[in-house]
């Protein structure tokens, strides 16, 4: 039997972005609208199944309308089923908690929450599939929740030769893939996956989208960027399962990017098309580091350029600590009265042709002096 899937996970959804001032709610929207992008994907491709694996909620304490407002766009797709695990930042505690249980009562009578390590038969969904769910239990955890299938066997069915299609569905870092250097996040490697039931692996925590055919594994990553650590598009995969061939395409969800740009300005050129680089549209957020030597009529060009740039962008944050104004004989002649300490110890600097002991002697001397040499 062939099966369409669409996977998405680490929506992140009730994630405050508190530092970026006024784009605070734009970001947060961003989330819910980059969940409807996936819903609205999957519904264009006749989709028969949508995973969620893991982190659907930034944390376990995200107010109630966020939970029903999630809700209400998973109850959009029109596929079959919608399957739910519980990431490390959306944890199911063992002894039951307020998130999931008010998601179960505002999700729809489709929904899927894969809250307990088991087998899910989606038979009576009309699929023939059974998901083999590994939820987090907790923020950290330094074993991954995939032992039990080791012992998984099938259920029973009609036909010998008419076998389910195995899913496994888990949440945690995996080797090779995601940063996790002290093995805090349920941690897994493409060997083991490979080695247990599932035909084809949709697992979350890692944002960055992967596809790994020999251990038959797909890592959706994040429908939408959330800060300069991830500079990439957001997006979602359209798995296909046709008996025992798996394809996957990556879908397009996101909306904001995240930018993080290094220059180094040649004082010989306009500014502007060398920050150009650095604009990844009007939805971009922008980190950019300045590196370079310019005189002071360059800077003030500089700055022209760069409040151009910072209308062009969302968000623009620059960092000069690696760029230095140049100290000419026309600079230190207009600053300091000749005959001066300052003067003096600049023009000689500079006489002996040692640039970069002049501009870092300037500093100090303004830093010293309030910018009186004299």
């Amino acid at each position: 039997m062939s099966l369409r899937i669409m996977a998405t996970a680490d929506v992140h959804l009730g994630m405050k972005f508190a530092s970026y001032g006024e784009l605070q709610v734009r970001l947060a929207e961003a989330r819910f609208d980059a969940l409807s992008a996936v819903v609205h994907a999957a519904n264009d491709n006749e989709c028969n199944l949508l995973i969620v694996a893991g982190d659907l909620f930034h944390r376990v304490g995200v107010a109630a309308a966020v939970v029903e407002r999630a809700a209400a766009i998973l109850n959009g797709f029109n596929g079959e089923a919608v399957a739910v695990l519980p990431g490390n930042h959306d944890f199911r505690s063992p002894d039951g908690d307020r998130l999931w249980s008010g998601f179960a009562q505002a999700c729809g009578d489709r929904t899927l929450l894969l809250e307990t390590p088991a087998p899910y038969d989606l038979r009576p969904l009309d699929l023939h599939a059974v998901l083999l769910a590994a939820p987090c239990d907790a923020m950290h955890g330094v074993e991954h929740r995939l032992g039990w299938m080791q012992e998984y066997a099938p259920p029973e069915h009609a036909a010998a030769d008419d076998r389910l299609t195995v899913i496994g569905v888990a949440h945690g870092s995996i080797d090779g893939l995601t940063l996790d250097a002290e093995g805090r996040y349920f941690p897994m490697t493409p060997t083991q996956l490979a080695d247990l039931p599932p035909q084809v692996w949709v697992v979350g925590h890692t944002h960055r989208q992967h596809h790994l055919p020999q251990s038959r594994l797909v890592v959706p990553g994040t429908p939408e960027p959330d800060g300069f650590d991830f500079t990439l598009p957001g997006r979602a995969a359209l798995i296909s399962v046709d008996g025992d061939a798996v394809t996957v395409e990556p879908v397009e969800t996101g909306h904001f990017m995240f930018v993080e740009a290094s220059v180094h300005l040649d004082p010989s050129r306009e500014f502007a098309p060398q920050l150009a680089g650095a604009v990844a549209g009007e939805r971009s957020l922008v980190r950019l580091a300045l590196h370079g030597s310019l005189e002071s009529g360059q800077m003030e060009r500089l700055r022209l350029a760069l409040a151009d740039l910072e209308s062009e962008v969302l968000y623009l944050r620059v960092n000069e600590d690696d760029l230095h104004t140049m100290v000419t004989r026309h600079d230190v002649d207009n600053w300091y009265p000749s005959g001066s300490f300052a003067h003096r110890l600049l023009t000689d600097l500079l006489e002996s042709g040692d640039e970069e002991a002049a501009v870092a002697t300037l500093q100090l001397i303004r830093d010293a002096t309030g910018g009186d040499g004299s």
